[in-house]
């Protein structure tokens, strides 16, 4: 298993330096992912450089890149369309880097955000506005031969692992993967207090499409009614021994990432993630 972080990297690329980087290696990180800010349209293409020549400077893989693109489920065709081609710009840059693959979001119906709740996420016809832009997605990552890690969450139309199975199938792109984000599937108590039984779910229907994972904790709180976060890893209920063991067997040489943690906890959690990958004898690897 390779390791990386997600966070690290500030939104101008151009403020990466030695010690920045020489940090991230310190805590046991190979890889990291990159977010493009703003429009893609727009990107410094030169900050991209600058980025990519850090980092191979101090042994760090630029695994992942991401940006912002309007909604690809919107029912607004003009917004959807633009969706697409910012998405399929992001694809474009991150093979002008080389990066290994490109991180990407469902979206949403609401105008909050990508990840603000919404009824008609749910939908059939929201289902089926995601198939088509993924779709036309895919056709770019197969042009430019780059792989989609596609962040599943309940909030939105991929809320679960049988409706993401049925999008990937109506697709059928060799190009489009899943990142494994299993804290992302928790929307209820239930699925928190048997996050094992979610575990060999997710593994069990999506193992075949997986293409990396990121590593986090939930907690429930007492607060009425329901209220679930996100917490430091080792605080939570996650089943880390299940969640680690079957991601080595999967893909021994893929990445888990570290994530939505402040700069000042991801020590705290790296450290923690190595331990326990020591104690189930899985080698780290570079």
């Amino acid at each position: 298993m390779k390791l990386g972080v997600i966070g690290m990297i500030p939104a101008d690329f151009r403020a990466v330096d030695d010690a920045l980087c020489e940090h991230i290696r310190a805590m046991g990180f190979s890889g990291v992912v990159a977010h493009v800010a703003g429009d893609p349209f727009m990107a410094d293409i030169g900050a991209l450089d600058y980025l990519k020549d850090m980092l191979t400077k101090h042994r760090l893989r630029w695994v992942q890149l991401w940006g912002w693109y309007p909604s690809i489920v919107a029912g607004d065709e003009m917004v959807r369309a633009q969706g697409i081609r910012a998405a399929s710009e992001i694809i474009r840059l991150g093979a002008l880097v080389g990066v290994d693959s490109i991180g990407m979001r469902p979206t949403s119906m609401s105008s909050v955000g990508p990840w603000s709740p919404h009824p008609a996420n749910y939908h059939p016809d929201t289902e089926a506005r995601l198939i088509d832009s993924l779709r036309q997605i895919a056709a770019t990552a197969a042009r430019y031969q780059m792989p989609i890690a596609l962040e599943c969450h309940v909030l939105t139309t991929l809320h679960n692992p049988e409706v993401i199975w049925r999008v990937l199938d109506a697709i059928g792109s060799p190009w489009l993967k899943v990142n494994f984000d299993p804290v992302n599937f928790v929307g209820d108590l239930h699925s928190a207090y048997d996050i094992t039984g979610l575990l060999n779910r997710l593994f069990d229907l999506l193992g075949s499409v997986a293409i990396s994972a990121h590593i986090k904790d939930v907690c429930v709180e007492d607060d009425l009614v329901v209220h679930i976060r996100e917490a430091l890893l080792g605080e939570g209920l996650m089943d880390f021994d299940t969640l680690l063991t079957r991601f080595e067997a999967l893909l021994p040489e893929g990445y888990a990432f570290i994530e939505h943690l402040p700069p000042e906890k991801v020590p705290l959690a790296a450290a923690f993630l190595r331990h326990k990958l020591t104690e189930l004898n899985i080698p780290i690897l570079e």
